[in-house]
């Protein structure tokens, strides 16, 4: 019998499509290391526990909340499932997971886990990008995208209720996988989804619970065609792939028949050829359109008038910086004019917000770039002075694979002091900022550039809770020190996979 929490969450969940149910290969559950309401606004979620049914597994779910060891349909421990997938796209997640694991009667080390115990796997951008400091947690991690082998792996999985060490051997032959128990001979290479129209990807199911309240998410396409150096999302899904008008309207409409919202997804959104064809399709069918991120210098007239018309009533933008020079250098060469032009623009199509992306601590910064900050929102608040101006400042992470990998951290004593000036400057104009942690950045910085040697580190600080004085402690005990990850390390770890080249592209033309 499922909790009282858990029966009025599930009792808020609407379906688009029933998924299978029983399953005659065993019992899987899709593990998101957050709570229910960021995991249930995940499409790599939705789109693990749709395969996992139709592959023939009853599926469950299970977060941090609102019973953490789990699952929340049936309120079954962890332990007692054949399977465990888990899909992680934030490093900071890292921290959550073995404390969920242990909460469930699941050792969190690979390494104490017998036979009996479930087969744990992983996948997402995250663990993509490096594997290592969640190696010895996993049986088996995925890297890249999952459509194009899941037969195989499928296949291999499927074992798994018999015999765990099967499933590892029948694994170790499908492309993308490594198997952290047996360390690869060769970097491991990403695997990518060539025919995007021959597997949508959309939500499983609504709920008003989500962080994404009551929208159906899509994913318009993979990929983007821009060239930013500070980004690992075109870094994991180059090339560019949009997804076909006749494809996303065939895949929103059963949506439509659950609720009006829809939620239109993709790293380059703005670059989809068909984008403003399929907002006014949807707005002809009575679809309330929201976006994720849109390109500044892709904000048309026609496109916010239509996406205005849907019932949109705020854009997010992310310009990154107040300098035209430093957005150069960040491979965004983008002009001032242009944003503002993109915010008169939303004025005059009746929209009521604007939300505004920036970040600090990047390379060759200087005082006047943080001035530009709030002398752009300043210029923009004039262009455009109906909209609400909501804005997040965070610092610079270097990730893995992108240009900027190896770039040193700044010091947290500056990042804060940083941080403190720009939110200053933002308050004497009446505006309230949302800045990131200093400290969590080097946190997550450390989680993206370390290796197997954090993996003590990450179970020690979740066993405490997972604060940041948890995670002070766990590194401490590890006989580490987070700001020894403030530079890059040589031969960096996340060398085990292999990304492929990512080659300098074009959007395609409408």
């Amino acid at each position: 019998m499922a909790p009282p929490d858990a029966a009025a969450l599930l009792a808020t969940e609407r379906y688009v499509t029933p998924l299978p149910r029983g399953g005659t290969i065993g019992h899987a559950a899709v593990v998101y290391p957050h709570g229910y309401p960021v995991g249930m606004s995940s499409l790599a979620l939705h789109l693990l526990w749709r395969e996992l049914a139709a592959a023939g597994w009853a599926t469950d779910r299970a977060f941090l909340d609102p019973h953490p060891g789990y699952s929340l349909a049936r309120s079954r421990p962890l332990r007692d499932f054949d399977l465990l997938a888990v899909t992680c796209s934030y490093e900071l997640d890292y921290l959550h997971l073995p404390r969920l694991l242990e909460a469930g009667g699941v050792p969190a080390l690979r390494a104490e886990r017998g036979p009996k115990h479930p087969l744990v796997i992983a996948g997402g951008p995250a663990v993509t990008a490096n594997p290592e400091p969640l190696a010895p947690f996993f049986d088996l991690i995925f890297i890249g995208e999952l459509e194009p082998i899941w037969p195989e792996l499928s296949a291999a999985l499927a074992l798994a209720p018999q015999s765990r060490s099967a499933a590892l051997e029948a694994a170790a032959t499908v492309p993308g996988v490594y198997l952290p128990g047996d360390p690869p001979t060769a970097p491991v290479r990403r695997q990518v989804l060539r025919a995007v129209d021959d597997h949508p990807c959309s939500s499983v199911l609504v709920t008003p619970e989500a962080e994404l309240s009551d929208i159906f998410l899509v994913e318009t396409g993979r990929g983007c065609p821009q060239t930013c150096r500070f980004c690992l999302a075109r870094q994991l899904y180059h090339p560019f792939r949009p997804r076909s008008l006749a494809g996303l309207l065939e895949t929103i409409r059963p949506g439509l028949a659950v609720t009006p919202k829809i939620g239109l997804l993709g790293a380059a959104l703005s670059d989809h050829p068909h984008l403003l064809a399929l907002v006014e399709t949807l707005r002809a069918e009575g679809a309330q359109v929201s976006t994720s991120s849109l390109r500044v210098g892709a904000l048309t007239p026609p496109l916010v008038e239509a996406l205005a018309a849907t019932g949109t009533r705020s854009l997010t933008l992310a310009p990154e910086t107040g300098s035209e020079a430093l957005r150069e250098t960040l491979g965004k060469p983008i002009a001032n004019r242009v944003l503002l032009e993109a915010a008169t623009t939303a004025q005059a199509a009746g929209l009521h917000a604007l939300k505004l992306y920036f970040m600090f601590g990047l390379p060759e910064e200087t005082e006047e770039d943080l001035a530009a900050i709030g002398e752009l929102i300043a210029q923009v608040r004039s262009a455009a002075p109906r909209l609400r101006l909501e804005v997040a400042l965070s610092p610079l992470v270097p990730k893995p694979h992108t240009p900027w990998e190896n770039l040193p951290l700044l010091p947290t004593a500056e990042l804060r002091a940083r941080g403190s000036r720009l939110r200053r400057s933002l308050e004497r104009q009446g505006l309230s900022a949302n800045v990131g942690s200093s400290r969590w950045t080097l946190v997550q910085t450390a989680l993206s550039r370390g290796g197997q040697e954090l993996a003590p580190a990450i179970l020690a600080a979740s066993r405490a809770g997972g604060d940041f004085a948890a995670v002070r402690r766990g590194w401490r005990e590890a006989g580490l020190r987070l700001e020894d990850y403030a530079e890059a390390s040589s031969p960096p770890p996340w060398r085990v996979v292999d990304l492929q080249p990512c080659p300098r592209e074009r959007a395609p033309k409408a």
